[in-house]
């Protein structure tokens, strides 16, 4: 399988965003899990928590600048972070997608396509 070609120095500002939006918004000893997984098309950064989550009809806003989930339950940030995590990923030819994620919390996905061969 081909490759994904990335700048590494902008795929690790992601992955910080993405861990640091995790923790910020989680109880202290939650768990929070990052992982990279191979799919048919691409590579996926993966960062999932067992927080409280996300409402589904609030997922889409996400990544939209200065967003914030519940403004009373805010613990400081700019409503950047997600945004910039948008940003990189566009960058490479990819996306970001949020869901529901299986320990109860919310799921990030940065898929990053397979670089061509040639």
């Amino acid at each position: 399988m081909p490759p994904v070609t990335v700048d590494g120095r902008l795929l690790a500002l992601a992955l910080g965003q993405l861990l640091e939006n995790a923790l910020r918004h989680v109880p202290p000893g939650t768990p929070v899990r990052a992982g990279v997984r191979d799919e048919d098309h691409g590579v996926a950064l993966v960062v999932e928590d067992a927080g409280p989550g996300v409402p589904a009809e609030q997922l889409p806003q996400l990544f939209e600048p200065f967003f914030r989930q519940d403004l009373a339950r805010t613990r400081g940030g700019a409503g950047l972070g997600l945004t910039l995590v948008r940003s990189v990923a566009q960058a490479h030819g990819g996306a970001v997608r949020a869901d529901r994620s299986p320990l109860g919390g919310l799921r990030v996905r940065v898929v990053l396509p397979r670089t061509p061969a040639g």
